[in-house]
């Protein structure tokens, strides 16, 4: 059994459910904002979890459990869900759910940062900081979110100073790649734009690329260091030299726009990942390949 969570206009639910249906899978569409909220209860200490009357038991069960920063629920209530759910799976090892290694099911960016280095990328200048003051040329820089939720602006575009940090960076130039890692597979994409932050526009092309081989060694480095079988890096082009500088790794990236370029092979390896780790079985090795709906 499939239990797939998130919100409704959430469209990586929808195509999640997609991949479940095109492979004949027993599934359940679970609605965070639901009116009713879905009701869902657990006992600590047993594996069964119930949901609007159905119950499901950790064995054999998968769940793909997406927060969608962007929906309009309120937070309060759509993260007391994510809880209940994620606790019920962290809870029961037989469940099979993406990134069980990572136990806070997130990723904080600034160390993520330094553990790229680590792992063989490389990274933009880069300040975790208030204080805009200190670029005397703020056009040649971008600002984000330092826990992420919104799109990345231009410095200039900024107030001198702000109430909390701000991940600053050199800005880079397109082309830009997306690499997935999904279990023991990768996808790659190219992405060009003439905006700032290509996910604020229609003005963007997007094609599937092979992955460097460079790049996916140091995205299985970084993602297991971060306990992270499915994860996205973003990474874009320097100017200067040419080369691809890692920007931020995603622990629930949104996925339809890629997938469509994939002709759907990366949500068949979400479900496929899902199904094994439902079965009690390890992440999918390097030899690992999704097939095409």
């Amino acid at each position: 059994m499939l239990l797939i969570v998130g919100d409704s206009r959430d469209h990586n639910i929808r195509r999640l459910e997609d991949a479940a249906q095109w492979r004949g899978a027993e599934y359940r569409v679970i609605h965070t904002d639901g009116d009713p909220a879905p009701a869902v209860s657990w006992r600590p200490g047993s594996d069964a979890l119930t949901v609007n009357g159905e119950t499901f038991r950790a064995k054999d069960t998968a769940l793909f459990l997406r927060y969608d920063v962007f929906s309009e629920q309120a937070q309060e209530t759509k993260a007391a869900l994510f809880d209940a759910f994620a606790g019920w799976a962290q809870a029961n090892r037989g469940v099979g759910m993406l990134n069980r290694g990572n136990e806070t099911l997130e990723v904080n960016k600034p160390r993520a940062l330094a553990l790229a280095k680590e792992c063989g990328f490389e990274i933009p200048e880069t300040w975790i900081t208030a204080d805009f003051n200190r670029f005397a040329d703020k056009e040649a820089y971008i600002a984000k979110p330092v826990a992420g939720g919104a799109f990345t602006r231009k410095l200039s575009d900024m107030p001198e100073t702000a109430e909390k940090p701000y991940i600053v960076q050199e800005k880079l130039d397109y082309p830009e790649m997306r690499l997935f890692r999904v279990g023991g597979h990768y996808f790659a994409f190219r992405i060009e734009s003439g905006a700032i932050d290509y996910r604020a526009t229609d003005d963007f092309t997007l094609v599937e690329v092979e992955p460097p081989k460079a790049l996916v060694t140091a995205m299985e480095k970084l993602s297991d260091r971060l306990g992270l079988d499915y994860a996205a890096a973003d990474l874009k082009t320097d100017p200067k030299t040419g080369a691809l500088r890692f920007l931020e790794i995603n622990s629930m990236p949104m996925f339809t726009g890629y997938d469509d370029a994939a002709q759907g092979r990366l949500s068949d390896a979400l479900f496929l990942t899902l199904k094994k780790l439902a079965a009690g079985g390890k992440k999918p090795g390097p030899g690992f390949k999704a097939a095409s709906p």
